[in-house]
């Protein structure tokens, strides 16, 4: 399929030059890095060339509310973009209206399939409704075809269809991209990236000492600490907040969570820019 226009997969900006693991499908990683070739050829990507330019200026302006450091420009050559929150206490109406959104894009662009789409989801060890098993009664409840990137099987090969609909986990869905983008759950799968920060304190804790030497204090360690487990939970949001080409939509199961209060600080700031869809709301 002909794009409406060029689209690079660019490395993600969040991610510093050290060696970069697989996708975070299974339990064993992969080190893309041979120890004998320099990595003085690993450039960083400052302009966004895969989101529209609306869509990236709302995710700038979520980072700009957290508090962190993000670097990424937005480029004039690929105007336009919409960014969705979508409120949805019952699971299974979100993933069902969520279904809807995206299949009322895929008829407004002529050359998009439900293939181009795109679906992340948290996975089983996220408490909260099991969203792939909802996934799975919404697409057999409507006849979808689907490739079901959470599923082991499905996995182990390309989705070849034009009229599947492509789900994965939240934690592997780094590099992948959509169309439209539906981010199910989005804030329950951050707020257990904020409740389970994975950072190695005792490597964090050896590097300030060695940068610091006699100016370190455990004061410094637990400021230190602090920005490693806020910085990455923000990384981890941001991954699927960067896999839309047009049309971002995000799934809040309680818009009061701390997700749903950061987009209705970013609303408030910049009215117009995020549209709000309740339970309330129709659907076209």
């Amino acid at each position: 399929m002909q794009r409406p226009f060029p689209i690079a997969n660019a490395k993600s900006a969040t991610h510093s030059n050290q060696a970069r693991p697989d996708q975070f499908v299974g339990q064993h990683r992969c080190d893309w890095y041979p120890g004998h070739i320099p990595k003085n050829w690993d450039q960083k990507l400052r302009q966004s060339v895969r989101t529209r330019a609306a869509t990236c200026q709302t995710v700038s302006e979520i980072a700009s509310e957290l508090g962190i450091e993000w670097d990424v420009s937005t480029s004039k050559d690929i105007p336009g973009g919409r960014f969705t929150v979508m409120v949805e206490p019952n699971a299974r109406r979100a993933v069902e209206r969520g279904l809807e959104i995206l299949e009322s894009d895929q008829r407004a662009a002529d050359e998009i399939k439900a293939i181009d789409q795109l679906i992340c989801l948290p996975s089983k060890a996220v408490r909260g409704p099991n969203f792939e098993n909802l996934f799975d009664s919404a697409t057999d409840d409507a006849e979808r075809d689907s490739w079901r990137g959470f599923n082991e099987d499905d996995r182990r090969i390309y989705p070849v269809r034009d009229g599947q609909l492509r789900a994965v986990r939240y934690d592997s869905c780094r590099g992948m991209e959509g169309w439209t983008t539906l981010c199910l759950g989005l804030d329950l799968f951050y707020a257990q990236r904020v409740a389970e920060p994975l950072v190695d304190e005792e490597s964090l804790q050896a590097t300030l000492r060695q940068t610091m030497k006699e100016n370190y204090s455990d004061a410094a360690f637990a400021e230190k600490l602090e920005q490693a487990e806020r910085e990455y939970a923000f990384h981890w949001l941001m991954i699927p907040l960067t896999r839309s080409i047009d049309h971002l939509v995000v799934h809040l199961h309680d818009e009061n969570s701390s997700l749903g209060l950061i987009l209705k600080a970013v609303s408030a700031r910049c009215p117009g820019q995020i549209e709000w869809v309740r339970p309330d709301t129709l659907l076209n």
